[in-house]
């Protein structure tokens, strides 16, 4: 982390995504904004674990944005259940790092953006609770977990009128693509949905009272 930043001050660069792929690297995107490194539009950088939270503070400080990535299920102990065995593998400390890094970025208004993992954490974090795999708890002719090729659209969702993805992309019928086995079951309190699938799951959400979240 010391090193990022470091050279993030070297190259005059703003530190703009913090993202957390897996448990083994934090991935850090800086724009660069002088320096001999001008013509490169982005650099990344990747940091291993252990780092301290002084050191996390300091670089979440130069970040305008938190990205939460896909990647493990979140473990059911975030949301008060016992796991059971058609949860897959789980990560304490990235459960724990992420609540961290949520703490700290809702604090500062961050905008904060949760992919797959990252929207069922974000919904877990504030209250919410999930499920632990859609074809045992939520059956459904709905397909959630695609074959190859993975850019193709699989199901419909509902994009809500009024909501913070309808004000970017539109209200109505979208068609997506799909990969996840797990998904939001109840919705945090202080979420509202922006879309819902065919068969009932929320599959966006957003925290009213934040610029972007």
């Amino acid at each position: 982390f010391r090193l990022a930043i470091a050279l993030a001050k070297e190259a005059g660069c703003d530190l703009i995504i913090g993202t957390d792929p897996d448990a083994d690297r934090v991935g850090i995107v800086v724009r660069v904004t002088a320096g001999e490194y001008r013509e490169t539009p982005d650099v990344a950088f990747v940091c291993v674990k252990g780092y301290s939270l002084d050191d996390a503070a300091e670089l979440l400080a130069r970040c305008a944005g938190l990205l939460l990535t896909g990647g493990q299920d979140v473990d059911p102990a975030v949301y008060g259940r016992e796991k059971l065995a058609v949860c897959g593998e789980v990560s304490l400390e990235r459960d724990g790092q992420e609540s961290w890094l949520l703490d700290r970025a809702l604090e500062r208004d961050l905008p904060v953006l949760g992919i797959c993992r990252g929207h069922q954490f974000l919904n877990a974090y504030l209250g919410g609770t999930l499920y632990q795999d859609l074809p045992a708890q939520h059956p459904s002719p709905v397909c959630h977990s695609q074959k190859p090729p993975y850019d193709r659209p699989v199901h419909a969702v509902c994009v809500k009128e009024g909501s913070l993805l309808a004000s970017l992309i539109g209200a109505g019928e979208l068609r997506v693509n799909s990969f996840h086995h797990q998904a939001v079951e109840r919705l945090a309190p202080a979420l509202e949905a922006d879309t819902v699938s065919e068969d009932g799951l929320v599959e966006a959400v957003h925290l009213p009272g934040k610029p972007f979240v």
